[in-house]
């Protein structure tokens, strides 16, 4: 590919300079309304020097990995831990959250682990990607998984997170948090006044439409925008943006299919064994006589990561694939059905 083709294929995001303000605003604003809120910030001597997403924040305890043990005590001491763990890769972090995860059930419901734990993961524009693996976090149970793309659902899910009584990983992307991770950007996703307050396991419908559903999250959602906006056809499109990963809203998502009988999803993950798999999967386990054309996905290339970003871009989905992904399934003539005949 080309230098220019790279550069246009690029992701803008919502500001990166309103996004750490919102998260460390809300922190402050939470602090002073609970006491028993603790924030904690883990690091890595092993990797390369990055600091938290609260380095704006002194956090009340900074410890090496591995560090989340820690944050369990203080949580079933009656704290709230908010955990910063950023500035390690989420592959570390695994083992520990699947234990933390399943300890309510292995306690027989006695103990409760209310802990918030913050993770950074994509990052286009940066030489620090991190491959967004959430679909190792979405199989393991009793833990919920969020990812915000505006400041209104950063708050509102960060506020959230910190009422449920068990663990919430909270996804950060790392364009969306400015030096060092991301290189700045104009303001792409929904403004915050233009979002309505929605619960923490609903997804929303950014464009609405009767052709085809297209499904994603995360950085997807501003590609998606980007791909629609390339077609001609773009009022058939409807955009849902899953905003929660696990428990994934599939209500919202099986009642746009019911309407639209098409289905394109974009996810940052691994081709085989995703999200997308997933989403693909229920729909197709519970609509297959709706279904107009087969269900499509757009996802990262199943290569290893590259060292820098122009060759980190081209494995990612991009627009071009995306609307190519949607032609695909609107050129596909409706079925004729007794009903319809």
């Amino acid at each position: 590919m080309s230098g220019s083709g790279i550069s246009q294929s690029r992701v803008r995001l919502t500001p990166t300079q309103t996004f750490p303000r919102t998260l460390l605003s809300t922190v402050r604003d939470m602090q002073a309304r609970d006491p028993r809120l603790v924030t904690m910030a883990v690091t890595d001597t092993t990797e390369l020097s990055l600091p938290g997403v609260l380095n704006g924040l002194a956090p009340d305890i900074a410890a090496t990995t591995p560090a989340l043990p820690v944050a369990v005590g203080m949580a079933l001491a009656g704290r709230r831990p908010l955990v910063d763990a950023t500035s390690v890769p989420m592959s570390s972090l695994l083992v520990d959250l699947e234990t933390i995860a399943s300890l309510r059930y292995r306690t027989g419901g006695m103990a409760t682990i209310p802990m918030v734990i913050l993770v950074r993961i994509g990052g286009r524009t940066t030489s620090h990607y991190e491959r967004c693996q959430w679909g190792a976090l979405c199989r393991i149970p009793g833990l919920k998984v969020a990812l915000p793309v505006t400041t209104q659902d950063l708050e509102e899910m960060l506020r959230s997170s910190l009422r449920e009584r068990g663990p919430v990983v909270l996804l950060l992307d790392a364009d969306l948090l400015g030096p060092p991770w991301g290189e700045g950007s104009e303001p792409q996703a929904a403004s915050r006044e233009s979002v309505a307050p929605s619960p923490l396991a609903r997804a929303r419908v950014v464009m609405a439409g009767d052709e085809v559903t297209l499904v994603t999250l995360g950085a997807g959602v501003a590609v998606a925008r980007q791909a629609i906006r390339r077609m001609r056809a773009r009022a058939g499109v409807e955009l849902i943006d899953l905003r929660v990963l696990a428990p994934w809203d599939r209500d919202a998502v099986l009642s746009s299919v019911e309407k639209t009988g098409r289905l394109v999803v974009v996810d940052e993950d691994g081709h085989g064994f995703g999200l997308a798999a997933e989403i693909m999967a229920s729909v197709t386990e519970v609509y297959p006589p709706i279904l107009q054309a087969p269900t499509q996905r757009v996802t990262r290339a199943d290569v290893p990561t590259a060292p820098c970003a122009h060759l980190i871009t081209p494995t990612l989905p991009m627009a071009k694939a995306i609307s190519a992904a949607i032609s695909r399934v609107m050129s596909i003539a409706p079925r004729v059905t007794a009903d319809t005949a």
